[in-house]
C-alpha cells in the first residue's frame, strides 16, 4: 500500500490546463470552483519528484533482500514485482510456490518479516524514519520533513521549501523595486525630453515668426 501511494504521486500526470488561480479569478469563482480547480491544479504536482522515487528505490530494495544471508527472499516464496507497468508493486507470481513455502518453510518467513533491523518490517521502518524524523536540529531531521516540514513544529518554518519560497519572495521584492527605480527614471526621462521639445516648439515658433517679418 507504501508503494502504491508513492507511486501514485510520482507518476500521476500535472494537467497543464489549470494553473494556479490568482486573486482575481478567485474573485469571480465560488468556493466549491476553487475547491475543485485547485485540486486539479495540484494533480501531479509530485510527479518524478526525486525524494519521492528514492523512498521508492530504497523500499524495493528493503523487499528484495533476505534476512540474513542465505536466507528465503520473496521472490523464493513466489513473490515480485509485477513489473514496469506496475510500478514495482508487489505480488504474488507463482501461486504453487508461495502455497509450497508457505506450508513448509513457515519460520523464515516470519524471520524474513520481522527478524530485528534486517527483517523487511525492520528495514521499511528504517527508512520510513530516515524520510520523517521530527525530532532534532534543523539538518538532522527525515528527508521530508527537511524538505516540507510538518504542522505545529518548528520544522514548519525551517524547511528548504519555505526558504525558497522566502528568496523567492526576496527576489520578487528587489525586482519589483528594480522595476518602480526604473519607471522613476524613464518617467524622468519623459519629463526631460517633453520639456525640451516644448523649448524647441517655442524656439521655431519665434524663429518662424522673425523670418515672416
Amino acid at each position: 500500500a507504501l508503494i502504491d501511494l508513492i507511486s501514485g504521486f510520482v507518476t500521476e500526470k500535472p494537467d497543464r490546463n489549470y494553473q494556479p488561480l490568482s486573486e482575481e479569478q478567485k474573485s469571480e469563482m465560488s468556493e466549491k470552483q476553487i475547491e475543485q480547480w485547485e485540486g486539479k491544479a495540484k494533480a501531479g504536482i509530485l510527479s518524478g519528484d526525486s525524494v519521492l522515487k528514492g523512498i521508492l528505490t530504497d523500499l524495493r530494495t528493503a523487499m528484495s533482500g533476505n534476512a540474513k544471508p542465505g536466507g528465503i527472499r520473496l521472490a523464493d516464496i513466489g513473490i515480485g514485482s509485477g513489473g514496469y507497468q506496475d510500478y514495482g508493486k508487489l505480488k504474488i507470481l507463482n501461486e504453487n510456490k508461495f502455497a509450497a513455502v508457505l506450508t513448509n518453510r513457515i519460520s523464515e518467513i516470519s524471520e524474513l518479516f520481522t527478524a530485528a533491523e534486517t527483517g523487511i518490517a525492520g528495514r521499511v521502518n528504517s527508512i520510513i524514519e530516515a524520510n520523517i524524523k521530527k525530532a532534532g536540529t534543523a539538518d538532522n531531521r527525515g528527508k521530508l520533513i527537511m524538505l516540507a516540514g510538518y504542522e505545529q513544529s518548528t520544522s514548519d518554518t525551517e524547511n528548504n521549501i519555505t526558504k525558497m519560497i522566502e528568496q523567492s519572495n526576496k527576489r520578487i521584492t528587489t525586482l519589483q523595486d528594480r522595476l518602480k527605480n526604473e519607471e522613476s527614471r524613464l518617467w524622468k526621462k519623459f519629463t526631460t525630453m517633453e520639456r525640451a521639445l516644448q523649448q524647441l516648439n517655442v524656439q521655431s515658433s519665434m524663429l518662424t515668426q522673425f523670418a515672416s517679418e
